[in-house]
């Protein structure tokens, strides 16, 4: 079966100075907040990916942010039976990065070239755990505890 695998991700958390992160509703999904994420392309480095999906899904340029950090594992999530996809497989395993938001930077979801979210809004990184699809929590409460000290 096409669905025995763990595709290979990216994640990224924007922060601002105050340690908040931006969070995102999905469009097909009210009230289902997340942090932007997608899948590596052929031959792309997950920082490469990272930079690529945060534009397409935010708006953000690579020039609006500062890198802070990454996270040092790979951290997984496997999918429900029936959320399971060929793109997808059994689940993703994912790379983390920590974008600081640069003081002159605007979100505007308008200027994403994707429309998988429709609304954003700053909160704490522990907050979305608890407002995230139930399958991401285990991993937004390790990136919690992890950045704890960066995210204060």
């Amino acid at each position: 079966m096409a669905t025995q695998f763990f595709r290979a991700n990216v994640g990224i958390i924007l922060c601002n100075r105050q340690g908040e992160v931006l969070a995102f509703q999905r469009a097909d999904r009210a009230g289902q907040w997340q942090l932007p994420q997608g899948g590596l392309q052929k031959d792309e480095e997950p920082l490469e990916a990272a930079l690529r999906e945060m534009e397409e899904e935010t708006g953000l340029h690579p020039e609006q942010v500062e890198l802070l950090a990454e996270h040092p594992r790979w951290l997984a999530y496997e999918l429900p039976v029936a959320a399971r996809r060929k793109k997808v497989g059994r689940g993703q395993v994912q790379k983390f990065f920590l974008f600081q938001v640069k003081d002159s930077a605007t979100v505007s979801l308008a200027d994403a070239a994707a429309t998988e979210f429709d609304d954003h809004k700053w909160t704490t990184l522990r907050v979305l755990a608890r407002e995230t699809w139930a399958v991401r929590r285990d991993v937004y409460e390790q990136l919690a505890a992890h950045f704890a000290d960066t995210l204060m």
